[in-house]
């Protein structure tokens, strides 16, 4: 029998949370229906007591044009838990500043606004993917590949 002796990364994934969904929508907006523009932020901190790393990105929508379809403010929030208990804070710290944490949160936040929105009876509307994260202590940035792109998934 083959026996697999790789060590399992020491951070995982424990929990997503939505502590904020505030969505709202436009009744006077008129066709053809307009999606918003919108900014994304991130921040990050850690909780010694719980040897966990909590990533929050806050997607909020940033257009006052009339012809908009819809105002939201949706804060999505990671829980990343560390397995080793003598070097958890230096291993969350440099966990903290790579893409991969904002990234995989990212796609539960991008699949809730689909689905959440799809829900009410507006167009399909898809935030775009983040190619990566401009990082700095605390906090980051999502960065988008091509504005042509943030519009034609704005428009599918």
């Amino acid at each position: 029998m083959l026996k697999i002796t790789q060590n399992p990364h020491p951070v995982f994934l424990r929990e997503v949370l939505y502590p904020r969904f505030e969505f709202k929508r436009n009744p006077s907006a008129k066709t053809p229906l307009q999606f918003p523009k919108f900014e994304i932020t991130a921040s990050s901190f850690m909780k010694d007591d719980d040897q966990a790393l909590f990533i929050g990105i806050n997607v909020k929508s940033k257009d006052k044009r009339k012809s908009t379809a819809l105002s939201f403010d949706v804060l999505c929030m990671a829980v990343y838990e560390c397995t080793d208990t003598e070097n958890f804070k230096e291993i969350l710290n440099q966990f903290s500043t790579l893409d991969s944490p904002y990234t995989i949160l990212w796609a539960y936040v991008r699949e809730f606004m689909s689905r959440t929105i799809g829900q009410t009876g507006l167009p399909e509307f898809y935030l775009p993917l983040v190619i990566g994260w401009v990082i700095e202590e605390g906090s980051a940035q999502g960065r988008v590949d091509d504005p042509k792109e943030v519009n034609f998934l704005r428009q599918r």
